[in-house]
């Protein structure tokens, strides 16, 4: 009810049916001919009209300043245009930067610890064991769910529960897999990650059928999402 009076308020503001103007926008930033192949979040978060970032890439500035001129109700549709026409014409790059998209969203986070470096001062030290804390947190949780619920045996796919918390993760994680990606925007699917892990693990203690090799496999691809996401947190 929330969202549809939303919408109502916009369409009598602007004349339009929708929620935002930021999808075009986004859908853009992460596959336009600039983007970074795993960085995919740099021009939605960097680079911004303005910015010294920009300099560094003067034909996507150029297209942005041209974008921006254009009626606010226009500019969305019109980086939509954009984006799709690059994914149509390198269909390889699109593919490849959402395989990215994937793995990063799943990379712990560190949005608190980033947010006390930033603060200056007295947050700065708190900056590594809140940094390390983070990571710790995340990856109890997210360790626990994807060692049970690759261990748990095919009936755990069978419960229309299942179903309906993967498909509200996927759902949710989607627009970020196509647009642009980044471990902090996982945090809301954190808690129906962990039900689902302990809705795998009492399958397992109540059947007695596991597959500890498929829990041992999940958690070490686990691990090397995280070795990737901090090598290329170190780069940045």
């Amino acid at each position: 009810m929330l969202i549809f009076a939303w919408v109502i308020k916009v369409h009598q503001l602007s004349g339009q049916w929708t929620i935002n103007n930021s999808n075009g926008a986004n859908l853009y930033y992460g596959n336009d001919p600039w983007t970074p192949l795993y960085r995919t979040w740099y021009f939605g978060s960097h680079a911004k009209l303005g910015s010294e970032e920009i300099r560094q890439f003067p034909e996507y500035e150029s297209i942005v300043r041209q974008v921006m001129t254009l009626p606010e109700t226009k500019r969305g549709p019109e980086f939509q245009h954009r984006a799709v026409a690059y994914v149509l014409h390198r269909p390889d790059m699109f593919l490849l930067r959402t395989l990215n998209r994937v793995r990063c969203f799943w990379g712990f986070d560190i949005f608190t610890a980033a947010n006390l470096r930033g603060s200056g001062g007295e947050g700065r030290r708190w900056f590594l064991p809140v940094f390390v804390l983070d990571a710790a947190c995340y990856l109890a949780v997210a360790g626990y769910a994807f060692f049970w619920i690759a261990a748990a045996p095919g009936a755990l796919w069978r419960r229309w529960e299942t179903w309906a918390l993967v498909g509200t993760i996927v759902l949710y994680a989607l627009p970020y897999w196509v647009t642009m990606s980044h471990p902090t925007y996982h945090f809301p699917v954190v808690a129906p990650l962990a039900l689902l892990g302990v809705m795998a693990q009492q399958m397992v203690r109540s059947s007695g059928v596991e597959a500890r090799w498929r829990g041992w496999t999940a958690l070490a691809v686990l691990a090397l999402i995280q070795v990737e996401w901090m090598f290329f947190l170190t780069k940045s």
